[in-house]
């Protein structure tokens, strides 16, 4: 008897071991799967988007630098437009704009360059503003 019962339990529990799962255990599992998926995806889709983002600022903002010392080096604030594109350099992307303001102290004015997309009306954009020395123009007079 003592051998019956024993060779009962083993069926029990090999029929038991053998019978995997069901198949709503399974729907379940690839479902959990598929939501992980989706969401990762999504994930690197929102990463890739920033990504694009920083490098389009970061173009915008060199431009806007490389604008600035042109304008600086060239002192072009009185004898050109102080707006245009940047086509000169075989980018027809992006558009700049120069306003010099008066910084309050003498001889200083405040040069701002704005960069941005031509195609765009509202978006990232780029701003450099720095300090321009403007020396005293010398009339040939002499002071008393």
């Amino acid at each position: 008897m003592r051998g019956a019962m024993s060779r009962g339990f083993r069926t029990l529990n090999t029929t038991r071991s053998l019978r995997g799962f069901t198949l709503i255990e399974a729907v379940a599992s690839i479902g959990l799967v598929a939501i992980g998926i989706a969401s990762a995806m999504g994930g690197l889709g929102a990463m890739a988007k920033t990504d694009r983002q920083m490098q389009e600022r970061e173009i915008m903002q060199r431009l806007a630098v490389q604008k600035y010392d042109e304008i600086v080096s060239t002192n072009a604030i009185d004898t050109a437009e102080l707006n245009g594109d940047f086509s000169d350099r075989s980018d027809d992307r992006y558009e700049w704009r120069a306003e010099v303001e008066p910084s309050g102290e003498e001889n200083l004015e405040i040069l701002t360059v704005t960069v941005k997309r031509l195609d765009t009306e509202e978006g990232p954009e780029a701003t450099l503003d720095g300090l321009v020395y403007r020396p005293p123009v010398d009339t040939g007079g002499t002071t008393p």
